[in-house]
């Protein structure tokens, strides 16, 4: 349990990574788009690239905190039903919440792998100005979906645990 209780210490400290990364791509995309506007409106020479890496910049800055945010409840969520059910109900209906999330991403786990290595191992690239390849971009969602996926699991737990105590 010692051992439990460690790893989801470090999980929580590794959570806080991607949170920090999503940061400064945020501070980049906004110093980024203030040069494209300047260099257009004063000298009609924009960068060409700005566009593209700020649309795959807002895919990584909107996944990064995902797991971070689910594991401090800071998303958003429905709650109506919730407040006004029995606290054991209100696990219960945690329980089936997570185990639901927790299939979804290890469905989009599972298949962001195959779908990311397919696109590594065909070479394909996306037909535009920095012709990235589609696995640079598409390498988040497998990442994130295991994040995601541990971080339901936890919840489980969590939930497990408040419902046991409610019982008794």
């Amino acid at each position: 349990m010692r051992l439990l209780a460690r790893a989801g210490a470090i999980f929580d400290r590794a959570l806080e990574l991607p949170v920090l990364v999503a940061g400064f791509m945020l501070s980049f995309m906004l110093i980024l788009l203030v040069v494209d506007v300047t260099l257009r409106k004063f000298f009609n020479s924009p960068i060409k690239w700005q566009l593209e890496v700020n649309e795959i910049l807002l895919l990584f800055i909107s996944l990064l905190p995902a797991a971070w945010l689910l594991k401090g409840d800071r998303h958003v969520k429905m709650d109506m039903l919730t407040r006004r059910v029995k606290p054991e109900i209100e696990a219960l209906l945690g329980i089936l919440n997570s185990v639901v999330g927790a299939a979804v991403f290890g469905v989009l786990f599972w298949y962001g792998i195959q779908v990311t290595l397919d696109h590594w191992q065909r070479g394909m690239f996306q037909p535009s100005t920095l012709q990235i390849p589609n696995a640079a971009v598409l390498w988040i969602i497998p990442v994130v979906s295991l994040l995601m996926f541990v971080q339901f699991l936890r919840r489980i737990c969590a939930y497990l645990v408040m419902w046991r105590a409610r019982e008794k």
